[in-house]
């Protein structure tokens, strides 16, 4: 059993995140049993740049595109999607600097999740990406 090459780290920076996911998920449905061990620790090296709110929210759009990938079901159709994508494009610049910072960042990150969503649902079909 090996991981899903075409989920996870590709050495691009938009590629569809959620490798560990979809493998739980596939050896689950083989009547396997996952599990999260808190006995083990990892160290993980963290570049300062991965702090910065550009590339938290890139890792967002990476997430979406994984829950695309991996056939996640979402909030509405795809169609739907794009048209929501468009207009919180038109209106976020003018309304997010009107929301306290907890929920603009919320905005913010569920909006990029839903354009990596579109885009890993263009993908699936064979679509040009919108959003990168």
């Amino acid at each position: 059993i090996r991981f899903d090459t075409s989920i996870g780290p590709d050495g691009s920076l938009n590629y569809a995140m959620g490798s560990d996911t979809e493998l739980a998920l596939r050896l689950e449905q083989q009547g396997l049993e996952c599990w999260f061990a808190t006995g083990p620790a990892v160290r993980h090296i963290v570049p300062p740049e991965h702090l910065k709110p550009s590339w938290i929210l890139l890792r967002a759009y990476r997430w979406g595109r994984g829950l695309a990938q991996m056939g996640f079901s979402f909030h509405c159709t795809p169609e739907v999607l794009a048209r929501k994508n468009n207009l919180k494009m038109a209106v976020y610049p003018f309304l997010l600097p009107f929301l306290r910072r907890k929920d603009r960042w919320r905005r913010q990150w569920q909006y990029m999740v839903d354009r990596g969503y579109e885009d890993g649902t263009r993908e699936k079909r064979g679509q040009r990406l919108r959003w990168l």
